[in-house]
């Protein structure tokens, strides 16, 4: 884990608030601690999963509504889904706890699904 300092933004690095008090932000350190969530070896996937998440979010952008966007985004950043969206099926769509019979219809009118023939 990689620990970065940053000067606190209250007391500037002084380490007294406006009473003469340590300040309450940093606690008298001067420095806020910023500790990562994510060890470095986890940023490359979520950073696969952001990339998954912005293609699907331009190929719908404007096709259809924000929140169907959003929710596919969504199930591409945090959810299990790694096949580009036009090789899903609606069962796999379906298996994702945020993506509901609507949003899969809405999907549908813009991508159609893997198994039927374009017009």
């Amino acid at each position: 884990m990689e620990t970065k300092k940053e000067t606190c933004s209250i007391c500037l690095g002084t380490k007294k608030g406006e009473d003469g008090e340590p300040c309450f932000l940093c606690k008298g350190k001067g420095y806020i601690p910023f500790t990562r969530i994510y060890p470095p070896e986890s940023e490359k996937k979520w950073a696969i999963r952001r990339k998954r998440s912005d293609k699907v979010h331009a190929m719908l952008d404007g096709k259809a509504s924000n929140r169907v966007i959003l929710l596919i985004a969504r199930a591409y950043l945090y959810g299990d889904l790694v096949k580009p969206l036009d090789e899903l099926t609606d069962e796999e769509l379906l298996a994702e706890p945020w993506v509901g019979v609507r949003t899969v219809k809405e999907i549908r009118a813009v991508i159609p699904s893997p198994g039927s023939k374009g017009v």
